[in-house]
């Protein structure tokens, strides 16, 4: 990080919401290059992922967006889930084979400091989503750093032509809800 950026950090009282955090990780993971990156997507015979990406070569990188120290334990409570990452962490096929596909990489991304990186799962990174003064670069005034990489899982398998599909389908989903939006938004304020 630049000093000058580093000067314009500064402490916002604000409460995050998910949705903030999940536009500041799918800007992060396109600015990283992944082909595709959507919100709230059940990938293939997997759980809910609040931000989903395939990267270029073929592979999903899921990412929860926790906004609280509750929420984050809470995620525990998708047993199978977490069994099968630290599975996919030591390439049991098993895990692949009994859940679906099991992502390349695997994040959570909170507040900064809201939890330390040894509350994290061995087969998890964590990102910390932080808040800066806006700038003409970044109007939002948020930023991603990588407080704990994400490992390889190896047991994920590429994302396949009829996962793409469904991906695709939810894509015109989504744009079709925002139109929807939209237009009830303009709506409103013309009446």
């Amino acid at each position: 990080m630049a000093p000058e950026e580093r000067a314009r950090k500064v402490t916002v009282k604000q409460k995050w919401t998910a949705c903030v955090i999940e536009a500041a990780v799918t800007k992060w993971l396109l600015w990283r290059g992944n082909a595709s990156v959507i919100t709230h997507f059940y990938a293939h015979h997997w759980h809910e992922c609040d931000v989903y990406a395939v990267t270029a070569a073929g592979y999903a990188v899921e990412v929860e967006a926790k906004v609280s120290v509750a929420d984050f334990k809470a995620d525990f409570e998708k047993k199978a889930k977490h069994e099968a990452l630290a599975k996919a962490l030591s390439y049991d096929k098993n895990a692949f084979f009994r859940l679906g596909s099991v992502p390349r990489r695997y994040y959570f991304a909170v507040p900064e400091n809201m939890i330390n990186t040894n509350d994290v799962p061995s087969y998890a990174g964590l990102l910390y989503i932080q808040r800066y003064k806006a700038t003409r670069w970044n109007k939002k005034g948020v930023a991603v750093t990588v407080a704990k990489p994400a490992p390889l899982l190896r047991a994920a398998r590429k994302v396949t032509a009829s996962q793409l599909q469904t991906l695709s389908e939810a894509y015109k989903f989504h744009y079709h809800t925002l139109l929807q939006r939209l237009a009830k938004t303009q709506e409103g304020s013309e009446g």
